[in-house]
């Protein structure tokens, strides 16, 4: 306990247990205490017995029930004969009545509240309720009381893995209306910010959520990574960065909060209990399992549903997932490490923890590991992972394990556990080590409480196929290590490289090469491409056209027409057709254009020649140039070769830039440098080394 305000007419003290504060303060002139409860995360139950006048109590026995409608904004007990009065009033202050008991001379209100709440604790005299047990003095009290309660951050982890920051409040904030460049971060103490985000910052979250996800910038994201000390992290907020859902204001949080933010382990998934779809992809789905619980509250309320089993792993972590909600129940996880071995237990209805009647019939499947998510949306939610050691006894792992999970329900359906377990811990067999071909079995279940007599029952992912809860007569299998190597199977989390980018036998084509399969719906996008040449980013060429070649590995770029000179092709946001679909920022190769055959072995002339034209005329096609310069060995010079009209004017540059001395070919395909068919007609093909000139006749046919 501690005295916040001793003196004046408001007095104030605060008593805090084991991450629970609560404030109580007394006003003058004002006939109840004004009471918050913080109590982090959790859900706190509140009982108080009210009996009014308890001498007078003692004579008549007599109470009035005190009732505030419908809403239960108010309840209480009065004492018809000296109109002393004693209530719990609710209002809006976030507080909802539970239960009504009585014992002699006294009746019991339980109340309780998530996260925060606040509420009036009434006592005084007050008018006679009506038929209903309504009385106006707390009607009135009740309507002046909502939510006047600023959010408040409760702590903070950043995963470096995934560059996302998760922040922890003590209710809901709106996400939408996050800024993220009100959140600094304090690693020295000092109340000044060693890191600020900045507003290539974004808030992965949806809804109201107490915890939100924020995928930071590369920058920041630097900027965490080369902080000297990132264990002593504390998190600094601007004033209004956060509002709760009834709109109010966060306050300026400064180091003197003594706020963490925590640097979690390198995990491929935040884990903050929220399935975010760029981590569980589709492919992470083990077993899939939707809207068939036998315990929801109705076709449209699924109350009690497990939706997914997920699984995915890197070399030093296997990630499970358990996907769904649970009210007032608990799900339990099993796990077989060596499906069709000797390794665990068939009958699990003795077991000393998570007991819940339960017995496996699939084939070879023998669990011998399980996690139990205890979920009744109270103070005492948790889970726990164990090792099953035989049909009675089990080793409790929970802290071997690094975990978290949504038992508020903050992410509806895309919350619920989220796992990350040490392959050490799992096998035992050192670092990142499996046993030869590992695979692991996996099932789901629901389960009602308490043990002894509580059972697996409701849903189940896989379904049973034949059997009822709490059987289970099916599994899921997955395969970790399929090449037999003692490690597990490298899952592909790199974008695709480009390889490299050849123009083709016409110069308006490149046919780039991949280093891995792509995913055609993003490589046949033509705004992922960017091409220009290589010492000037300002002279781009046109992408009109980008096609899948066989085998998925290249793509065949039709642009605006090229001159003899180094390009550079950019490309960005194309996907792989990998599990993760992994996407690479920017990859970049270099080419010579356009298409030109040199041939050097030739004997080379004293005077530069320009051979016609071949084919010619030309019909919808193209013809090959033909030209050699002269020249010595190491010796260049600069070469222009264009179309012109009949009037000189240049239509077309096929080549400019030096070129060594030799036989050069270039393609001409009736395109103008806007890759436009020109009309049919007379036109001449002219190249000059700058020394001398030659010009030959070619005729385009309709």
């Amino acid at each position: 306990m501690s005295v916040d305000v001793s003196s004046g007419n408001t007095v104030q003290a605060s008593f805090t247990r084991d991450g629970l504060k609560k404030t109580v303060k007394l006003t003058l002139g004002q006939p109840y205490l004004d009471v918050v409860y913080r109590s982090g995360t959790d859900t706190q139950y509140i009982q108080s017995g009210f009996s009014p006048d308890v001498v007078d109590l003692l004579y008549n026995g007599r109470m009035d029930r005190i009732w505030g409608g419908g809403n239960k904004t108010y309840m209480g007990q009065r004492n018809p004969n000296t109109a002393a009065t004693a209530a719990y009033v609710l209002g809006n202050g976030g507080a909802t009545h539970q239960q009504s008991f009585s014992s002699t001379l006294m009746r019991v209100d339980e109340v309780y509240g998530t996260q925060k709440f606040q509420f009036f604790l009434f006592a005084g005299t007050t008018s006679a309720p009506d038929g209903n047990g309504h009385i106006a003095e707390l009607d009135a009290l009740a309507a002046g009381l909502g939510d006047q309660l600023l959010p408040e951050a409760v702590r903070g982890t950043y995963f470096p893995a995934t560059k996302q920051l998760s922040l922890t409040f003590d209710e809901p904030v709106q996400t939408a209306n996050v800024v993220v460049t009100g959140i600094r971060i304090d690693a020295n103490n000092d109340g000044a910010a060693d890191v600020t985000l900045d507003g290539g910052c974004t808030v992965l979250t949806a809804g109201n959520a107490a915890t939100i996800t924020i995928q930071v910038s590369n920058a920041v994201h630097a900027a965490i990574q080369a902080l000297p000390d990132r264990n002593a992290m504390e998190l600094l907020l601007n004033a209004g960065a956060v509002r709760g859902v009834a709109g109010n204001l966060i306050a300026t949080l400064t180091h003197t909060g003594n706020v963490p933010v925590s640097y979690g382990p390198p995990t491929r998934i935040t884990l903050d209990g929220r399935f975010d779809a760029s981590e569980w992809l589709g492919c992470t789905v083990a077993a899939a399992d939707s809207n068939d619980s036998q315990w929801n509250a109705g076709p449209n309320n699924l109350t009690n549903e497990i939706q997914a089993v997920n699984a995915t792993w890197d070399s030093t972590y296997l990630y499970l997932g358990l996907r769904g909600v649970v009210t007032g129940n608990s799900w339990i996880l099993y796990l077989d490490t060596d499906p069709g071995g000797p390794n665990g237990q068939t009958n699990l209805t003795a077991i000393d923890a998570w007991e819940r009647g339960a017995t496996f019939t699939a084939p070879g499947f023998k669990p011998d590991w399980n996690l139990g998510a205890y979920q009744h949306q109270g103070a005492f939610d948790s889970q726990s992972f164990f090792k099953i050691l035989s049909a009675t006894t089990t080793a409790n792992y929970t802290d071997s394990i690094l975990k978290a999970f949504d038992p508020s329900h903050q992410f509806g359906l895309n919350g619920g556990s989220e796992l990350a377990i040490p392959w050490s811990t799992l096998y035992g067999l050192g670092a990142g080590r499996v046993p030869a071909n590992a695979s692991i079995g996996l099932v789901a279940s629901l389960c009602w409480d308490p043990e002894p007599a509580g059972q697996l029952g409701g849903d189940q992912a896989p379904s049973n196929i034949s059997a009822s809860a709490p059987v289970i007569d099916n599994r899921v299998l997955v395969s970790i290590d399929a090449n037999g190597d003692g490690y597990p199977d490298v899952i592909d989390r790199t974008g695709p490289a480009l390889v490299s980018a050849v123009p083709t036998g016409y110069d308006s084509v490149i046919v780039l090469q991949f280093s891995e399969a792509l995913l055609p719906t993003t490589a046949t996008q033509i705004s992922r491409y960017l091409v220009y040449q290589s010492g000037n980013p300002n002279a781009t060429l046109d992408v009109k056209s980008a096609t899948m070649q066989a085998g998925n590995t290249q793509v065949r770029l039709v642009v605006t027409a090229m001159s003899y000179v180094p390009y550079t092709v950019v490309v960005s946001g194309v996907a792989d057709v990998s599990c993760f679909q992994n996407t690479t920022s920017q990859t970049s190769a270099q080419f010579q254009g356009p298409p030109v055959a040199v041939d050097n072995t030739g004997v080379w002339t004293a005077r530069l020649e320009l051979a016609p034209p071949f084919p010619n005329p030309v019909r919808r096609g193209s013809t090959t140039v033909e030209y050699r310069l002269p020249g010595g060995l190491g010796t260049s010079q600069d070469v222009l070769l264009a179309v012109f009209d009949p009037t000189g004017r240049r239509v077309r540059t096929l080549v400019s830039g030096p070129q060594s001395p030799g036989v050069y070919r270039v393609a001409f395909d009736g395109t103008d440098d806007r890759s436009q068919r020109l009309a049919p007609g007379l036109y001449f093909v002219r190249v000059s080394d700058g020394a001398s000139m030659q010009t030959r006749r070619v005729v385009l046919m309709p």
